[in-house]
């Protein structure tokens, strides 16, 4: 029973929940060929509560955004729009947008990381009939990420400074692929989570390694420049991998 004070109900306020993550995208983040996918992952890594939207074969689709806005979260990722290239869609910024000012209406101020498409097979050749008179002419994989990075930059440089882009060709290599799209198992998945989870360091979005660093003078020095504010995280990811998981 709550404790009275002359009469006057006090309230304690409910205890704050863990960190929550949202991560949506299509059947590389729901996890196909895996068996842990990335945003579980990610959430062991940081002990948040990860939400795993990811649904095989969707591409961009704006009406998604105010249903992912909906869900109260602390940050939330995008990584979508390899099925647009497979399909043969010409332009995704505009759906993009859309998604975005779907989530900023219910979310104005949430993180939220937009990570372009990871590597896939083929990704060099032009997929669709792009051509204004219908006369061929298609899209390469790299064409829609600069779609992609055009529009976070446009909403960054107008004002949305919790959007954040993410460079996810360099995330994985095609050797990592079990199928030329998916990560294959549990050790591409792994690559692919601890990858991204360096990124959210990068953007101060994640705390899991500041301790680590910490730790160390001679790693705080190497990698931080003796700060942890200024850590090359991706490198101390990197570090972590090889050495931490052994010495702690």
């Amino acid at each position: 029973r709550p404790p009275t004070s002359d009469g006057i109900t006090i309230q304690r306020p409910p205890p704050r929940g863990r960190f929550t993550y949202i991560a949506y995208g299509d059947s590389i983040t729901h996890g196909y060929c895996a068996e842990t996918p990335y945003p579980g992952l990610i959430g062991r890594l940081n002990n948040w509560t990860a939400i795993n939207l990811g649904w095989g074969g969707i591409r961009v689709t704006p009406r998604h955004g105010p249903a992912l806005g909906a869900i109260p979260a602390d940050l939330i990722s995008m990584l979508i729009g390899t099925n647009d290239y497979g399909g043969g869609n010409c332009e995704v910024a505009a759906g993009l947008s859309e998604t975005l000012d779907g989530i900023r209406e219910a979310q104005p101020d949430v993180p939220l990381v937009v990570i372009t498409m990871i590597v896939r097979r083929e990704a060099g050749d032009p997929h669709g009939d792009c051509s204004s008179d219908g006369g061929g002419g298609g899209v390469t994989l790299e064409q829609l990420r600069e779609q992609l990075r055009r529009e976070v930059n446009r909403r960054i440089h107008a004002g949305d400074r919790n959007l954040h882009l993410v460079e996810g060709g360099g995330l994985l290599s095609l050797g990592d692929l079990g199928d030329g799209l998916h990560p294959a198992g549990t050790d591409a998945m792994e690559k692919l989570a601890r990858g991204i989870n360096a990124h959210f360091h990068r953007l101060g979005l994640a705390r899991t390694f500041h301790c680590y660093a910490e730790r160390y003078p001679h790693l705080l020095e190497e990698y931080c420049g003796g700060t942890a504010t200024e850590c090359d995280w991706v490198a101390l990811q990197r570090h972590w991998d090889q050495h931490g998981r052994v010495g702690g």
